[in-house]
């Protein structure tokens, strides 16, 4: 006597699996614009609040410090960058802390070693070094976002903007260029940086693209 097992199959058929990839591909279509915006606006989000921050610092070490402090934003040819400094002004397109104009504050170890100018440093200047820090950023930390200085709806080339914060009230002494930083997004989404005289750092959404924002 023979037995036969016969096993039904449990796999998907060619029109199934056709069936279920059709309709991954249509919910991918409708989702993935969703998600390019949500990414879209957490960078710009994320660029518009690091700025924000190296603004609050500045007023901040400025009355901490008893001393001006300045923001200075460039930017020129797609590139931008903006960095701190104490006494004067500084340049943010140096790459090196040890020149001249480098975006650097100094953090006081108690060695009092005065350092004005480490174009030749002697080994007192090199240990005093040390206690210098490099505050500065750059596009290549945020590639897809662009900066505009001026506050128009197109980008300018090779503009500047300088933030000098008064020791006294944590106030805006001198501001050369604009009042507002204004972040732009791969999108074409804005968020805006604005300083008032009074030293008050604030971000609103013009024309209230990023709802979690005031308007501008």
């Amino acid at each position: 006597m023979s037995y036969t097992s016969q096993r039904k199959s449990s796999g998907f058929s060619l029109i199934e699996l056709l069936i279920t990839l059709g309709i991954l591909i249509i919910t991918l279509t409708i989702a993935l614009p969703g998600f390019r915006e949500f990414f879209d606006r957490e960078r710009l989000i994320n660029a518009t609040e690091e700025v924000y921050g190296m603004l609050q610092k500045a007023r901040m070490e400025s009355m901490a410090r008893s001393d001006e402090m300045y923001v200075k934003f460039a930017s020129s040819n797609g590139s931008w960058a903006y960095g701190l400094a104490e006494v004067e002004p500084c340049d943010p397109t140096i790459e090196d802390p040890t020149l001249k104009f480098a975006c650097v504050i100094t953090v006081d170890d108690g060695d009092q070693i005065a350092v004005e100018d480490l174009s030749d440093p002697t080994e007192a200047d090199k240990e005093k070094q040390e206690d210098r820090v490099f505050v500065r950023f750059t596009k290549d930390s945020h590639p897809e976002i662009s900066l505009d200085l001026d506050e128009s709806t197109e980008i300018i080339e090779n503009t500047e903007t300088i933030f000098e914060f008064n020791p006294i009230r944590g106030t805006v002494d001198a501001i050369t260029g604009s009042t507002s930083i204004t972040l732009v997004s791969a999108l074409d989404k804005r968020l805006r940086v604005t300083v008032s005289p009074l030293g008050n750092v604030g971000i609103c959404s013009p024309n209230g693209e990023i709802p979690s924002y005031k308007d501008c």
